[in-house]
This record gives structure tokens, C-alpha cells and sequence, in this order.
């Protein structure tokens, strides 16, 4: 997954990278939909119950905005401090990312279009 990937946006306690899925395997797959992936390692998250409510968080933050990314896999990275946040915080500042996940995504894939027309 960290070969190839076209986009990257970050804050202070989040790292998103992303990278667009190809073709084929599109094809190996029916589903389109795009897909996350989670890393909140333990040195950057000591504690399993906070782990397991940031993934929580991620994961739902990534349901209610899935529909504006077209075929892209999303890695999730957690940075130190991240465990201090509390929940509405969170929320915020990965809302804040996706948005600019999005746009990235957007502006990739016109540059890419546009580089693949000329001769």
C-alpha cells in the first residue's frame, strides 16, 4: 500500500495516504467502493481501549464520507498524542482531512488525465 501512493495529507496527530486503485483490479474486485485501512500502533497508542475507540472513530468519520472518494485505498496512520484527543476533536480534524484528501484526490486525477491526452 505505501507503493504508489498519489495523495498525502496530514495534521499534527493523522496521516492519510492514498492512492488510486488501478484497473485491473477493479476488475478482480465488483465492489468499487473505496476502502480504508487502519494503523494506530502501540508505541503512538499505549492503551487498547483508546486504539480501539480512535478506529472506531475513523471508521465511522470514513462511512459518513465515503461516497466523494471514487476508487482510492485510504491508509489511516496515527501519530503521538493523538490518545489526548477527545472524540468531538477527532471527528473534527479528520473531517477537515477528508475534505482535503478529496480535493488532492480530485486535482491528481485531472493532472493525470490531462498528462495521458497529450501526445
Amino acid at each position: 500500500m505505501f507503493d504508489g501512493v498519489t495523495c498525502k495529507v496530514s495534521n499534527r496527530h493523522i496521516l492519510l495516504l492514498a492512492r488510486e486503485r488501478s484497473i485491473a483490479e477493479n476488475c478482480e474486485d465488483e465492489d468499487v467502493s473505496p476502502r480504508v485501512g487502519l494503523i494506530f500502533s502501540k508505541k503512538n497508542v499505549r492503551l487498547a481501549v483508546q486504539r480501539n475507540r480512535l478506529k472506531r472513530l475513523v471508521r465511522e468519520s470514513f462511512r459518513l464520507h465515503q461516497h466523494n472518494f471514487e476508487t482510492l485505498d485510504i491508509v489511516v496512520l496515527s501519530r503521538p498524542g493523538i490518545s489526548e484527543l477527545d472524540n468531538q476533536t477527532v471527528t473534527k480534524q479528520l473531517e477537515k482531512l477528508w475534505q482535503r484528501l478529496n480535493k488532492r484526490a480530485i486535482e491528481n486525477k485531472s493532472n493525470n488525465n490531462s498528462e495521458h491526452k497529450r501526445p
